[in-house]
């Protein structure tokens, strides 16, 4: 799956995505502080949706980036996952997933797969974004 690409023939709409995949994501114009232009950003939505993507054309994704943010102790902001780079995640450097950024997007708005991120950041982002979205009992 790693460095997979769409050919060129193949529409976004008959692709497959899987969650937990990280994909170059245009995010357009940003508005405010919304993050922007091409970014990271993993797969986060039910299998179950992401197996409709061709239908529905969306699909739910954490965007990311190398910007690391913290707060006024210096501890990198509760709603953002640190990823280091490996051969499996295609990453190239430290990377912030930034939970608080949720969103749909567009199947139109994925450029290319650049890797699979590993079980224990995606459980680790899933926790996160629990908290963000006050999911917990």
């Amino acid at each position: 799956m790693v460095g997979r690409k769409k050919p060129q023939s193949q529409s976004t709409t008959e692709a497959s995505y899987r969650r937990g995949e990280i994909w170059m994501v245009d995010f357009g114009n940003p508005v405010g502080t919304e993050l922007g232009m091409e970014h990271p950003a993993v797969i986060v939505s039910r299998q179950e949706l992401n197996d409709f993507a061709a239908r529905i054309g969306r699909v739910i994704v954490v965007p990311a980036t190398s910007t690391h943010f913290t707060n006024s102790s210096g501890t990198t902001l509760f709603s953002h996952r640190e990823v280091g780079d490996s051969i499996s995640n295609g990453l190239h450097h430290s990377t912030y997933f930034m939970t608080e950024q949720v969103r749909s997007v567009s199947t139109i708005r994925l450029r290319r797969l650049i890797g699979v991120l590993e079980a224990n950041h995606v459980r680790a982002i899933d926790d996160r974004l629990c908290l963000v979205l006050d999911l917990f009992q």
